[in-house]
This record gives C-alpha cells, structure tokens and sequence, in this order.
C-alpha cells in the first residue's frame, strides 16, 4: 500500500471518529473512554481509522528478516505514521498531541502460513483473524496504574485492510525469500490520545485459548516519554 494512500485514508477516517466535545461524563458518541487520574489522557477505541494502521502495523515486521535490528518486534519503539505513532511496546519518545495506536491483541493470516493462519484471499484472511481472536478471553489496557479498560465486547473490534509484502530472507512466518505475502486479519484496536508531557505506562494484559499464549496470560507495557 503506498504511504500517501495510508496517510488520507487515516486522516479523513480521524476526522470521521474523532468525538465531539461534550460536558461531563466519559462518554463520547456511544463509545466508552478512559480519563487517567482527571487529566486530558483517555484510550479510546481506534474505530475506522484502525483499519489501514493496523495493516501498517504488521507490514513492517513482516517485510523484515526475524532477526534484524531495524525489525519493530526486535527493536520495540513506537515509529510514526503522520501525526499517529505506531505502539511495539518497550521504551519509546513522541510529542506531546501525538495519538498512539495500539493492538491490545491481533491475529493476521495469510497464503504463505498453514492451518490455522492460512488464507488464500482477503476474505478468508479477515475471517481467519477474526476467528482466532474469538479465542482471546480477556485483553485489557490500564494507562498510568488506571482502571483496566476492556477492550473485548466489539466496541475495539476492527478488520485491517488487505496487505501484501515481499517475503525477505528468514521472514519472521517463513516463506520463499521474493514471494508476495498476501495478509489481512483482525485486532481489538485502540487510541491513546491526550498524554501529557512527562512519562506515561501503558500496559496490555491478555488470556485466551489460542495457541502460545501461555496460562498465565500475556502482559506486557509500554513506557512512553512525551516532549514538548
């Protein structure tokens, strides 16, 4: 997908979600959003504008080797897409107004993996992640030692669009190094927009009934800095 296509598909989809300001209560068009501790800091879901940052999301480890540095399952970090930073946990800087997107959990499958990720179009391939996240039976989020906020129940829910990649060498789900990969899925998706400058602790706790995800669960955080 060419970069100035994600960028105005995202930002006019932005537009299209973003809440109209209204007096008191936490709840904004029907969705429910998290306030942290009285400030402007709040996740909320992702809605529309997932989508296309979703397939951004996982086009960037899938076209790197496994083990390469500049891969963002490697390195961690929180790269920009325009005015939205994309979350891979760890440690990671970004400006005060930027929005950071984050997958609380997603399944991608494709017609270069097998069962149970394997799909031979953009159809099954939607179908197929959104089957496996069926699995998932609790994926929260907590901003700063917060309240969890769920993001199971649809209102996170969303299909990422259709990507393809060309399989480098030792790809990260295999593969002939050259091949297209087509891929597509789903994720319980999310915003977390508001951040005030100083340090910030996202945490992503999940559970589930899908393979390697162990019976403890899944935890994991992200510590954000934001600047001015």
């Amino acid at each position: 997908m060419r970069r100035s296509c994600l960028l105005f598909v995202v930002l006019a989809m932005l537009v299209s979600v973003a809440p109209a300001r209204a007096g008191g209560g936490d709840r904004r068009d029907g969705h429910a959003a998290q306030r942290v501790h009285g400030n402007r800091a709040e996740i909320v879901p992702a809605g529309l504008a997932g989508a296309p940052l979703l397939t951004e999301w996982w086009r960037r480890p899938l076209s790197k080797p496994a083990d390469d540095p500049a891969n963002p399952w490697v390195s961690g970090g929180c790269p920009l897409v325009g005015p939205i930073a994309l979350d891979y946990g760890g440690t990671c800087t970004i400006r005060q107004g930027t929005w950071l997107f984050t997958a609380v959990f997603t399944n991608e499958c494709s017609n270069i993996e097998a069962d149970p990720y394997h799909a031979d179009n953009a159809l099954e391939a939607a179908l197929c992640g959104a089957s496996n996240d069926r699995l998932i039976t609790e994926a929260t989020l907590t901003l700063d030692g917060g309240k969890p906020i769920s993001a199971l129940g649809g209102r996170f829910d969303m299909f990422m669009l259709p990507g393809r990649v060309v399989v480098p060498v030792n790809g990260v789900f295999g593969g002939k190094p050259g091949e297209i990969m087509r891929y597509g899925g789903h994720g319980f998706l999310a915003f977390v927009r508001g951040l005030e400058i100083g340090e910030h602790t996202l945490r992503a706790q999940v559970e589930g009934k899908l393979e390697g995800i162990p019976k403890e669960g899944l935890d994991g955080t992200t510590k954000i800095k934001v600047v001015r």
